[in-house]
């Protein structure tokens, strides 16, 4: 039996490997030249590569650089948004040994959804930068970047990895250097306001779920019809969101879409007292709304109250009593609002 197992996660193993073999060798049978202005070496491995790159071949007379983490990813492979779904990590980076860095801000494109050993993941495959805003310490003066990226990268198995890059960047004018289209596309994917591309995240409130957990519902309103809309939902490290249900109203002008939020213990906080995150992305059109502020959801709050006072003490009524306010929300006009 011992014998078989073994064959067997060698068979396995050999399966999930190929491909990543297959792309180290073509990586080894065509060298990467060397790191060209305005980008470090790549670090190669079998799962892909990764590197340092800018959208100028100078720092400029300013204080401001952009810059962006690029990885090119075997078939198959991916890397993960900031917020990853049921499992995973996104790439960290530790700039300490850098010279004349003040501050580092890694910006996240619209993800993908994926299903990985039966958990559903946001992320990216095939190729994807992350931009990166920095301010210099010093305007105008030369910058020295090391940077140690920490990332994970998932097929059927995944595997943590570890990377050194460094990138320097001199004074001079700030023209713009090879990479400065690549850049400013994956920027273009960021989510932001969302009305400057026509869509927008209307309302959002918190619904009665099963014993699982509770249920989150946001309307979204596009000035042309949506084409396929999706929600990706954030909030506390406790709690797991689904892929959201979307109903279309107003000839797709409209989606409305439920999201099923699950604690992962008993302990988790409710989420009425959550401030949560909301993107909303329909193709290349995206929204991000970054803090979501409950106004004191009365009408659940007081619900809840008469279901307790129900179970707590008998009282005939009390729990019918609740299902009347599930409209006192619309009526009074309190509703969590989207900042």
């Amino acid at each position: 039996r011992q014998a078989r197992s073994g064959a067997a996660w060698a068979a396995t193993a050999a399966r999930h490997l190929a491909v990543p073999i297959a792309f180290a060798l073509l990586l080894l049978a065509g060298p990467v030249s060397a790191a060209p202005t305005a980008a470090s070496d790549w670090s190669q491995n079998e799962f892909g590569m990764v590197r340092l790159v800018a959208a100028t071949d100078a720092v400029g007379a300013g204080d401001a650089v952009r810059l962006g983490l690029e990885f090119r990813l075997a078939p198959h492979w991916k890397v993960y948004w900031r917020s990853p779904g049921a499992a995973g990590y996104p790439p960290r980076l530790d700039f300490a040994g850098s010279s004349n860095l003040g501050e580092a801000r890694m910006l996240w494109p619209a993800p993908t959804r994926f299903s990985v050993l039966g958990l559903e993941t946001l992320g990216y495959e095939d190729q994807v930068l992350y931009p990166i805003e920095v301010r210099l310490a010093r305007a105008g003066e030369a910058l020295a970047l090391k940077a140690r990226v920490d990332y994970l990268t998932c097929s059927e198995i995944c595997v943590p990895m570890e990377v050194d890059l460094a990138l320097d960047l001199p004074a001079g004018p700030a023209e713009p250097s090879r990479f400065a289209h690549l850049i400013e596309r994956f920027a273009e994917r960021v989510p932001g306001d969302g009305r400057m591309q026509g869509i927008r995240l209307a309302q959002a409130r918190l619904l009665d779920g099963d014993d699982s957990g509770a249920v989150v519902e946001v309307t979204a309103e596009s000035d042309l019809p949506f084409a396929a809309p999706d929600l990706f939902v954030e909030g506390p490290a406790l709690y797991a969101f689904d892929r959201p249900q979307v109903r279309m109203e107003e000839g797709g002008r409209s989606a409305v879409m439920r999201v099923a939020a699950h604690p992962a213990t008993a302990t988790a906080p409710p989420l009425e007292r959550e401030a949560l995150t909301f993107t909303l992305v329909d193709g290349a059109r995206a929204d991000d709304r970054r803090r979501i502020t409950h106004h004191g959801d009365v009408a659940l709050a007081v619900k809840r109250l008469f279901q307790f006072l129900d179970h707590a003490f008998r009282v005939p009524g009390l729990a019918d009593a609740g299902h009347v306010l599930d409209g006192v929300q619309d009526l009074v006009g309190v509703k969590p609002s989207l900042q």
